[in-house]
């Protein structure tokens, strides 16, 4: 029978705080027997030389050995059991508050881990009971979040003291007890890319403000990309790498146009000529280099502006891929009531679209606050994938299928897991949103994290959606048969069957935005609905439920109105100020002054009643 929440509720980290002061107690111990040693060591001249001094000395190395061996184990358990004391201190902090939690909303939480409704049949209202409903899928979330990270936590304590018993602690060859201590010392290696969040948060968690430390200085590239990490300290550690790579590549920039530029004066009047064929090769060679170097500079010099806010966090930031990727948090999520994560799809970049998706994350928060002003709210623009790039400018054809958001969402997960450990809070208001092809992502990351026990995401908003696949579609006999009959039909879309249990999520936690004249929600998304070709079942089948982007007169909780605008009505506004200001049916969604926007921050701020439907 596997570790329960109850067992969890019930341990004690002052257990694990004595286990460690005792092994501190015989460590202090073993310090006495090594001065002991040393002061009895000196026979004396008429020992010197002997055959008794020899042996003596014998003895006395090998009780040092065991001195050493003994003060090497006292220390790794000493270290297992100061994790130990930290970690279910640690859990037992998140325990008390969603304990709290579910009180506040007539809930007790069982030690298998079930909740008991403590007040049924009570008469609620319909705002109530969604309410309460809310509530009990946050609670149950994070009981499961408890119970993972307990057994994290115990079966780290268990191969640690497995090493320990089968005699594998290794002093390292020290001479001392002081050396013996600090064999034991060093940080063991940090959890590698695709840990579970919650796994890196326990273990992040249990570290001392020493051991931390010591990581910082020696593991920062193996951490700062880690979800679970707490966003303060990847932030700090991706802002640094940013730093440091700008400065690289102005130098790399630099030496490239140089190069370029040496050629061409070096093979002035010959570049042109006949018989010259290698040289132009050499110079195309050349100048494409230094195009990419100065490109990838203003890239970064992007990036690095897009930050140029107090409040403004890099979650994430690797160029270890064709295309950067970056994830930017405006608001620190680990400290928020409301978090919103949004996914960008088609030809999104961080060269080319950082700026925009910043600003239109600072117009969602903001439109957020006014509508729940009390919370606190951070939004996230996620570049944390390999977007499909433009077909007729870079022949990338990914865009046809969903491969890239498969590969997209599980980057995605892991960020939105990552966002939850960190927070810790039962009752965070987690939203996922995806625009285009990042809806395709984001649909496929709530299938993903569905797979967990209980889904962090609280809501999901697709806008402009060309369809989400169903990875794991249901079939019973009679459309198992189809399918057989039907495999090499274009017309025949398995998909058809997919509802929102698959998500996790129901039609009052799952929306959807489309605009009139939008091709991609419309043609494109028809081409996914009705045959295999596509990228899957249009958010409208899978369930969901529809928010208008017509122009409407919006109301604020404290009563003030606000005209908001259709795609067509926003673009007319904004070129009271800006003539030629352009967005298009496809992109307007997230705009300021836009219907879609305001929808968006309802959902966002845990409102959707308040949306306009």
């Amino acid at each position: 029978m596997g570790l329960s929440y109850g067992e969890i509720t019930r341990w004690k980290s002052a257990d694990a705080e004595t286990l460690a002061t005792a092994m501190t107690s015989r460590v202090t111990a073993l310090e006495h027997i090594e001065e002991d040693l040393r002061s009895n060591s000196d026979w004396g001249a008429s020992w010197s030389g002997s055959q008794g001094e020899q042996a003596a000395s014998s003895s006395i190395t090998r009780l040092g050995d065991v001195v050493t061996d003994l003060a090497a184990e006292a220390t790794a358990i000493r270290r297992i059991a100061s994790h130990v004391a930290d970690g279910v201190s640690a859990l037992h902090e998140i325990i008390v508050g969603v304990e709290t939690f579910a009180a506040k909303y007539s809930f007790s939480i069982s030690d298998s881990g079930t909740l008991i409704d403590l007040a049924p049949g009570v008469d609620r209202s319909d705002d109530e009971e969604a309410l309460r409903k809310a509530a009990r899928i946050d609670i149950e979330q994070t009981v499961s979040e408890i119970v993972d990270k307990g057994r994290f936590l115990e079966r780290d304590a268990a191969d640690g003291l497995s090493r320990y018993n089968e005699g594998a602690t290794d002093d390292g060859g020290a001479t001392s007890v002081d050396e013996a201590v600090r064999s034991q010392m060093s940080v063991e290696e940090p959890p590698p890319a695709g840990t579970n969040p919650y796994h890196v948060n326990i273990w992040w968690e249990s570290l001392s403000a020493d051991e931390k430390e010591q990581v910082l200085r020696q593991r920062s590239d193996a951490i700062r990309n880690l979800p679970g990490i707490d966003s303060t300290t990847r932030d700090s550690l991706n802002q640094d790498a940013l730093a440091q790579d700008i400065s690289d590549a102005a130098v790399t920039a630099e030496e490239s146009r140089r190069a370029y530029d040496d050629f061409l004066e070096k093979h002035r009047g010959l570049i042109g000529g006949p018989g010259a064929g290698h040289l132009r090769s050499d110079a195309r060679d050349l100048k494409e280099k230094a195009e990419k170097a100065e490109r990838h500079l203003t890239e970064l010099n992007r990036l690095n502006r897009a930050l140029d806010t107090d409040d403004a966090l890099l979650l994430e930031y690797d160029d270890s891929h064709p295309q950067l990727q970056a994830a930017i948090a405006l608001g620190n999520p680990d400290e928020a009531d409301n978090v919103a994560i949004t996914t960008p799809g088609y030809t999104t970049n961080v060269h080319d679209s950082v700026s925009a998706m910043v600003s239109d994350a600072e117009g969602l928060r903001k439109t957020t606050r006014r509508i729940d002003p009390d919370s606190a709210t951070s939004t996230i623009a996620f570049m944390g994938y390999q977007a499909p790039q433009d077909v007729v400018k870079y022949g990338d054809f990914r865009v046809a299928t969903p491969q890239a958001a498969e590969l997209g969402a599980t980057s995605l997960s892991d960020t939105v897991r990552g966002v939850q450990a960190a927070n810790g809070d039962p009752d965070l208001n987690l939203s996922l949103m995806g625009h285009s092809y990042g809806s395709t992502t984001a649909g496929i990351a709530a299938q993903q994290l569905a797979n967990d026990t209980v889904t962090p995401v609280d809501s999901l908003t697709l806008y402009g959606s060309p369809g989400v696949p169903d990875m794991a579609p249901q079939l019973d006999k009679t459309e198992l048969e189809l399918l057989k009959m039907n495999t090499n039909n274009p017309l025949y879309n398995p998909n058809q069957y997919a509802d929102l249990e698959s998500m996790g999520l129901d039609e009052s936690r799952a929306f959807y935005m489309e605009n009139d004249g939008d091709i991609v929600s419309g043609p494109i998304g028809g081409i996914g609905q009705a045959t295999t070709l596509g990228l899957g079942n249009s958010p409208q089948s899978w369930g969901m439920t529809e928010l208008s982007t017509e122009t409407a007169e919006v109301t604020y909780p404290n009563g003030m109105t606000e005209q908001r605008y259709d795609w067509e009505g926003h673009e007319a506004e904004m070129r009271k100020t800006d003539p030629g200001y352009k967005v298009g049916a496809h992109s307007a969604f997230p705009k300021e002054l836009t219907t879609s926007q305001f929808n968006l921050a309802a959902v966002v701020a845990g409102y959707p009643e308040n949306a306009i439907r």
